[in-house]
């Protein structure tokens, strides 16, 4: 199951990840989040491996979070999911990959590749840089949807991209084109679609092959400050995730 919904190429001192369910656009299910929470820790823990890049399979980076499970979740789920979300040292499978990107210890580049929506933008906060395809369009349809922000998104888009940028993003639903998107600080290059993982590629190249504990005391300098934030974020925001979804239950049963 996991060659089959997740690639993984080694160039290198490149390690790079493709998410691969291209018919479901590449959305995150259980196996997926499994599969890719599992890619990044080898990918960690290998002296091999200098730098990451993470991409999509097909037309989309990532749909986020598969509604086809989320709409099959239980109220048993959401009182295991919440109690998940609400303490750090107890993290169900849903938040696990959310865990990895925070602690990920190399650097990590993220190369979109096309559409990405909800999680699929958000997790875009824990790449150390995002290059871009030129047809690539970010989303986050949480208001539409009715659902919470994830991926401590409330803390990071703002960081990255100022106040009212990322509450426009995470509140309007609204597409942001990739040129939208570097502009706004959420991506670092747009690239022509057939030169954008080459230079993705390139780019990590570049940093795998100097110092790598160098490349990681740096990394780790940098976002030590962020952790306490981003653990506390993820907490709220998983627990009033759920909690939406509990009310859109009751609502959709009274």
């Amino acid at each position: 199951m996991t060659q089959e919904i997740l690639k993984t190429d080694t160039v290198e001192r490149v390690r790079l990840i493709t998410l691969n369910r291209p018919d479901s656009a590449n959305a995150f299910n259980d196996a997926l989040r499994a599969a890719a929470t599992q890619a990044l820790l080898e990918a960690d823990q290998d002296d091999k491996i200098g730098a990451v890049v993470l991409t999509g399979a097909g037309r989309s980076f990532s749909a986020g979070i598969d509604l086809r499970e989320l709409a099959n979740i239980t109220g048993s789920d959401i009182g295991k999911h919440s109690a998940a979300a609400g303490h750090g040292d107890s993290l169900g499978n849903s938040w696990q990959l959310l865990q990895v990107l925070e602690t990920f210890s190399k650097p990590l580049i993220m190369a979109v590749n096309g559409s990405a929506v909800g999680l699929g933008t958000t997790m875009l906060g824990f790449a150390d840089l995002v290059f871009a395809s030129e047809s690539a369009r970010f989303k986050c349809p949480f208001t539409e949807l009715g659902v919470g922000a994830e991926a401590a998104s409330t803390w990071l888009l703002p960081q990255l991209m100022g106040w009212q940028n990322a509450m426009w993003l995470l509140l309007s639903s609204e597409w942001v084109d990739a040129a939208q998107a570097k502009e706004l600080g959420l991506v670092f290059q747009v690239c022509a679609h057939d030169e954008f993982i080459s230079q993705a590629l390139a780019a990590a190249q570049a940093i795998a092959s100097k110092d790598l504990a160098a490349a990681i005391t740096i990394k780790q300098t940098m976002i030590a400050w962020r952790k306490l934030p981003i653990e506390q974020t993820l907490k709220r925001e998983g627990t009033a995730f759920m909690e939406l979804i509990a009310a859109k239950q009751t609502t959709q049963h009274d």
